[in-house]
């Protein structure tokens, strides 16, 4: 996390002719520099997770800012795929055992980890939501250097990159996927015309009216 330090030091007013004093005390705290587009990302995250501490929505929302940034992404196509995926449910488990708020099954979030050279284990990534969302959105840009588009990587994102390599070269054989690209472009445009709406509208935030997308099924993540 990025931090700078402010010292601030305050003077004393002395009569005329005095000599000059050291300061009287010095205040020292840190100030926390925000990524750009932190406050609306943690606007979505105040409305629709509900279940995150107010911490862990900091923290995911830093996640969310950096790691788009990094990727050369829009912040809220990182939220419509976890719109899509867990509804923004930190604790929502898949019948495929994929965790979190982008959820990972465990094997890839191994391979995740051990890619990052991260010294820590699946079950401490899985208690950190931020964390995950960081290797969540890795994952996803690994996929889109890999397959070259951004719908690409997120119907290999929903299937697995193995899968989406053989039912690629097979005739229609996207056809049943390509609803999770379009449901992710959909919830996409959908947060980022709200919250960028008038205020007072953030409740309209919560979904929209849309069907949900489960965490089971075709879109298991």
């Amino acid at each position: 996390m990025t931090r700078a330090l402010g010292v601030i030091a305050v003077l004393v007013a002395l009569p005329c002719g005095e000599p000059p004093v050291a300061p009287m005390f010095e205040a020292v705290g840190t100030l926390e520099i925000l990524p750009k587009d932190f406050e609306a990302v943690n606007g979505v995250l105040l409305a629709r997770a509900v279940d995150l501490t107010d911490h862990e929505r900091r923290t995911v929302a830093r996640a969310i800012c950096e790691e788009a940034e990094r990727a050369g992404w829009d912040p809220y196509f990182i939220l419509g795929v976890i719109d899509v995926e867990s509804d923004f449910r930190k604790d929502v488990v898949s019948s495929a055992e994929a965790h979190g708020l982008m959820q990972i099954q465990p094997v890839t979030l191994g391979w995740l980890i051990m890619r990052e050279q991260w010294a820590l284990s699946v079950e401490d990534v899985r208690k950190d939501p931020a964390l995950q969302v960081r290797l969540g959105v890795r994952y996803l840009k690994y996929l889109q250097d890999r397959f070259i588009t951004l719908d690409a990587a997120l119907m290999a994102y929903n299937m697995g990159p193995t899968k989406y390599g053989v039912v690629s070269l097979e005739q229609g054989g996207l056809d049943p996927y390509v609803g999770y690209a379009r449901a992710v472009r959909r919830d996409w445009a959908h947060l980022k015309r709200l919250s960028q709406a008038p205020a007072g509208s953030v409740a309209n935030l919560n979904n929209g009216g849309k069907p949900l997308a489960t965490a089971d099924g075709l879109w298991g993540g």
